[in-house]
């Protein structure tokens, strides 16, 4: 268990939840949350590390992922990594997605929040009032086809 800050893997992944730069340069992101995970997991889409605050969810995501090496952070660390008030004890690395769809243009959104909505679901119908319409949105880990 990795439980200071000055530990080497800890700045690292502090560098990449910290800057949009690091993670543009790395093409990785750090995903919070099961229900994340698991939307990525569904998706077809691979984890590459998951991190996680205590042994329970330690020994859920070996054995749910047991090709994919699980790190354990002291809870004070995790949190630190997340951009989320309440964090939930489990986080992921991944590589940033490349679209393959022939959209003419997409929207992969960091931390959006529109007041008075958790999660940016509404974005779709900005989207469908704008003059330039995208084909596909990634909205907190639902991808929208549009039109």
């Amino acid at each position: 268990m990795i439980a200071s800050t000055q530990n080497v893997y800890f700045r690292q992944m502090k560098t990449l939840a910290d800057s949009a730069a690091a993670r543009r340069e790395q093409g990785k992101t750090l995903l919070d949350g099961e229900h994340l995970l698991e939307a990525w997991l569904a998706g077809g889409r691979v984890l590459q590390q998951i991190l996680v605050a205590d042994a329970e969810m330690e020994t859920y995501w070996q054995t749910r992922c047991p090709t994919v090496p699980v790190q354990r952070l002291a809870p004070h660390l995790l949190s630190a990594l997340s951009p989320v008030k309440t964090p939930t004890g489990v986080m992921a690395l991944v590589e940033i997605p490349v679209s393959s769809c022939s959209a003419r243009f997409g929207v992969l959104l960091e931390r959006f929040h529109l007041p008075g909505h958790g999660n940016g679901d509404d974005m779709r119908n900005h989207c469908l009032q704008s003059r330039r319409q995208p084909r596909a949105l990634i909205a907190e880990s639902k991808c929208y086809r549009i039109g």
